[in-house]
C-alpha cells in the first residue's frame, strides 16, 4: 500500500555583497534586507494571505504566535516592522501552508501586504497586489566590503516552517572581531575599515560619545551573569584610568506587539497611543574603568547585581570614554 507523504522544500542561499568604489567613503550604517525572495507575486499569493511569526520573551517554549497581517485587518502597507525572536517570519494560508524565512544574523523583520484587504489571497501574474517578508540586518558596507550571509526558504507547513527554525543552532550572545564587525556598527564613532584583521581599531571623540552596537538578539539576563570584553585603550591626555559604559537594551512591551507600527510611522497620533500602551523598556548602563595604557586586557563587567537586569534582554552597547581616544577591540561576550 502506498501513502501519500508531504515533504517541506528547503532552499538555502548564500549571498555575497561585495562592492569595489574607486575611494575610501565611510558608509553610515544601513538596515540591510538579508533576503532573497522579498516578493510573493502571482499565483503565489494563494497561499500568501496571513503574515505569521512569534513576538515574545520566550522563544521555542511553544507559546502563541502572533498574525502581522491578517485577510480583512486593513494592515499590510506600510510595512509592518517587528522583532521576531525566534528568527522566523511566513506568509501563510487558512490552511497554514505557505513560504518562510529563516535568518540567523537577526530577528529584526519587516513585511506586509501591498493592494488592498480584498485581494488578499489572490492574485494572477500581471497584478499589483504583493506579500512582502524580508530580515533586516543593520550593517556598515565599507567601499571594498566581502560580505557573506545566509538565509533559509522553506516551503510548507506552519509546523514545518517553526520545527526548522527550532532544529537551527541557537547562537550564543558573544561577538569575535577577528575577521569582521560580527553585526556591530556605531554611533559617532569609526573604524579604520575594511578589511577586518584581528580586532576593530575604532576612534571616537567626547562629545557626542561614541558607541558601538549589537544587532538585535535575545538573551536572559541568569544566562549571562557577566560581561567579558577584550579591548585596549590608548592613553588619552595622560589620564591612567578612563571611565567606558555597558548599557544594555531590555525586552520591553513595545517588543511583544506589532502594534500599527504601519500607522505609527504616518501618524503622531498612532505613535503617541504605541508609547502609551506599549512604552519600551528603559535601558540599563554600567560604568566600568579601563586601562589607559594601549595594553590589551580582559574587562569583567559583573551584570547580575545590576538594578533590572532580570529576564529578556535584546541588545548590547558599548559606550566609550568621554575622550577623543582610540580603542582596539577584540571580543566581547555574555557569560554565567
Amino acid at each position: 500500500m502506498f501513502r501519500l507523504i508531504h515533504i517541506p522544500i528547503l532552499w538555502t542561499m548564500a549571498a555575497v555583497v561585495v562592492a569595489d568604489a574607486p575611494a575610501k567613503v565611510e558608509s553610515p550604517p544601513l538596515n540591510v534586507e538579508t533576503n532573497p525572495m522579498r516578493y510573493l507575486e502571482n499565483e503565489c499569493l494563494k497561499f500568501g494571505i496571513n503574515l505569521v511569526t512569534y513576538l515574545g520573551d520566550k522563544p521555542f517554549t511553544g507559546a502563541p504566535l502572533t498574525t502581522v497581517v491578517d485577510k480583512g485587518d486593513g494592515k499590510g502597507w506600510p510595512w509592518s516592522r517587528f522583532l521576531a525572536t525566534e528568527q522566523w517570519c511566513a506568509l501563510v494560508n487558512r490552511d497554514g501552508n505557505g513560504v518562510g524565512l529563516y535568518q540567523p544574523e537577526t530577528a529584526r523583520m519587516c513585511g506586509g501586504f501591498a493592494g488592498g484587504d480584498d485581494k488578499k489571497g489572490s492574485g494572477r501574474p500581471h497584478d499589483v497586489q504583493t506579500g512582502y517578508i524580508s530580515p533586516l540586518a543593520r550593517r556598515i558596507l565599507d567601499h571594498n566590503i566581502d560580505w557573506t550571509y545566509r538565509t533559509h526558504i522553506v516551503a510548507g507547513s506552519l509546523e514545518e516552517i517553526l520545527e526548522f527554525a527550532a532544529k537551527q543552532p541557537r547562537r550564543k550572545p558573544a561577538w569575535n572581531f577577528d575577521a569582521d564587525r560580527d553585526g556591530w556598527h556605531y554611533e559617532h564613532a569609526a573604524d579604520t575599515g575594511w578589511p577586518i584583521r584581528g580586532g576593530l581599531d575604532i576612534s571616537f571623540a567626547k562629545a557626542p560619545r561614541g558607541t558601538m552596537v549589537s544587532d538585535e538578539r535575545l538573551w536572559h539576563a541568569e544566562d549571562a551573569a557577566k560581561l567579558e570584553i577584550e579591548a585596549a585603550f590608548h592613553p588619552v591626555d595622560g589620564a591612567s584610568t578612563l571611565t567606558a559604559e555597558a548599557v544594555i537594551q531590555p525586552f520591553g512591551r513595545d517588543d511583544a506587539t506589532d502594534f500599527h507600527s504601519w500607522a505609527a510611522e504616518q501618524s503622531k497620533e498612532a505613535m503617541a497611543e504605541k508609547m502609551r500602551n506599549f512604552p519600551p523598556a528603559k535601558p540599563l548602563t554600567v560604568p566600568f574603568e579601563v586601562q589607559a595604557d594601549g595594553v590589551m586586557r580582559i574587562y569583567q563587567i559583573p551584570l547580575s547585581g545590576s538594578d533590572g537586569y532580570c529576564g529578556a534582554m535584546k541588545q548590547l552597547r558599548l559606550r566609550f570614554p568621554a575622550a577623543d581616544g582610540k580603542a582596539r577591540v577584540r571580543r566581547i561576550a555574555l557569560v554565567r
